[in-house]
């Protein structure tokens, strides 16, 4: 899996032109799990984003960490297009995301599974280095099997809703 998202990134990458600046970011957010049961989650999640970015379109690789009754890692590749160019205060954004997914507790190893989802929102320039983010971004989890907990409150995750707001900073 490590080398399909390093072959998805430096695809990405490479499809960018040459003016494309390199980025960081954080993120923070309240997100909802959901069980296909219609068992929930709901916590804070924590991320982080590296990738390069041109005028309209930007690509990165991500880590999210989400905790609360249970621990998720989260790692994925994301393509997002801005519509509006650097100029602009205020600029929308939608993309897309795919990537793996681990969620397990102090006693078991839940499952991992392929995830996918689309994000978007806006981006607000302060100044030509740094952005606030504001969004959303939905992910489906591709699990398979159902999980004998002991419990029995949820079987298996089905998708996961996160509003967010993050800082990036561009080099």
């Amino acid at each position: 899996m490590k080398k399909l998202i390093l072959v998805l990134l430096s695809t990405l990458t490479l499809i960018s032109t040459s003016q494309a600046q390199g980025f960081i970011g954080i993120d923070i957010g309240s997100t909802k799990l959901t069980a296909s049961n219609g068992w929930e989650d709901k916590s804070v999640i924590y991320g982080m984003k590296a990738g390069a970015q041109t005028e309209n379109w930007r690509t990165y690789v991500g880590f999210n960490y989400f905790n609360s009754e249970l621990d998720q890692i989260e790692f994925y590749v994301s393509a997002d297009y801005i519509f509006t160019d650097e100029t602009q205060l205020i600029r929308p954004f939608i993309g897309g995301s795919v990537g793996f997914a681990n969620t397990d507790d102090d006693k078991y190893d839940i499952d991992s599974s392929l995830t996918w989802g689309g994000q978007g929102g806006v981006l607000l320039n302060l100044d030509p280095h740094f952005n606030i983010e504001v969004g959303i971004k939905y992910m489906y989890f591709n699990m398979d099997s159902t999980v004998a907990y002991p419990y029995e409150y949820y079987n298996v995750f089905k998708d996961k809703l996160t509003l967010f707001v993050g800082a990036n900073y561009k080099f």
